[in-house]
């Protein structure tokens, strides 16, 4: 079972950053994620059910002008990266970000696994 969070890029103590901008985290256990939504300098920062994880992860790109979700019948597909800061690495239970990829890259370097299977 995964627990997902999901914050701002740009936020900060003062600051909700941007609505374009949002990372969804995916952590282990509840208690991880619920520690690391706590500890969070970021106000943006909250806890949010597996069922919303790809509406947050879903931003709009406004240099291509659409969004950054998964277009139908292509190889992209929702999947858990760690292409992250490495920061992120050495927060517990921490196992990476919701991204869309190309599912030809699914074995590489970055990419963990499909998000759904």
């Amino acid at each position: 079972m995964r627990f997902f969070s999901a914050e701002s890029s740009c936020g900060s103590r003062t600051s909700h950053g941007f609505s374009n901008d949002t990372i969804v985290r995916v952590f282990d256990s509840k208690r991880s994620r619920d520690q690391y939504v706590f500890l969070s300098d970021n106000i943006s920062c909250k806890a949010i059910p597996a069922s919303k994880a790809t509406m947050y992860a879903t931003n709009y790109d406004l240099g291509r002008n659409e969004t950054n979700a998964p277009k139908p019948f292509t190889r992209e597909c929702w999947a858990i990266s760690n292409w992250s800061h490495p920061y992120d690495r050495v927060i517990c239970g921490y196992i990476g970000n919701i991204e869309c990829v190309n599912s030809g890259e699914i074995d590489g370097k970055y990419i963990i696994e499909r998000l759904y299977k």
